[in-house]
């Protein structure tokens, strides 16, 4: 189905269709490869996440000593002001 174009030839017009083809292959691939990356990389992502959660565990009761700490620290200072 070729349309009266006054300004294209036949061939121009059948060169563009095959050129036009050819992009919305391209495209598509290149989108397949865009979701597959973003996939993969959703993939790495959750790895790493169940990964750090053992550590945060881990990393809790140090970080709870290391304020109760401070807390002692505060008032021994407060007491030392007081005296």
């Amino acid at each position: 189905m070729i349309l009266l174009c006054l300004d294209k030839s036949e061939e121009d017009v059948n060169a563009h269709k095959a050129w036009y083809h050819q992009y919305l292959v391209l495209k598509q691939a290149h989108r397949r490869a865009l979701a597959e990356w973003k996939r993969m990389r959703d993939v790495r992502n959750s790895e790493r996440n169940k990964d750090d959660e053992p550590s945060a565990q881990v990393d809790l009761p140090r970080i709870m000593a290391d304020n109760t700490r401070s807390q002692e620290v505060k008032a021994r200072i407060a007491e030392w002001k007081a005296s």
